[in-house]
């Protein structure tokens, strides 16, 4: 037997303390007692983003009609003319719904991001 053989067999084996072993057992436990996350809502976050091209693909439509009917740039009177009709109306609302419901949302995840930050 050479010396390094010799010097290994003479180190005292290590094996962890029966509290550490009980302490990772119990986070073990914990961990497999604990609910599943919860799943992204993928259904109404698309949903959403369809909703929002589909009001961006009306407003440029808008927007390009209005150009196309003019002869130069689009004006500030033919622009709010164009927000004056019903479908105006109900873009105006559509976008003032859009920009309030990111503005909600966003407050409600303020606390959320600060605790999760904080572990």
């Amino acid at each position: 037997m050479d010396e390094l053989d010799r010097i290994l067999l003479q180190e005292p084996t290590v094996s962890p303390s029966r509290e550490f072993t009980r302490d990772v057992m119990m986070a073990v436990h914990r961990e497999a007692a604990a609910p599943p996350p919860i799943e992204f809502p993928w259904r109404r976050f698309l949903a959403g983003v369809c909703t929002n091209v589909a009001l961006l693909v009306v407003i440029f439509m808008l927007l390009d009609s209005a150009y196309e009917s003019g002869s130069g740039p689009i004006d500030t009177a033919d622009l709010l003319s164009a927000l004056g009709s019903p479908v105006g109306y109900g873009l105006t609302a559509a976008t003032g719904a859009i920009f309030g419901s990111m503005m909600v949302l966003w407050l409600a995840l303020r606390p959320a991001r600060r605790s999760v930050s904080s572990l």
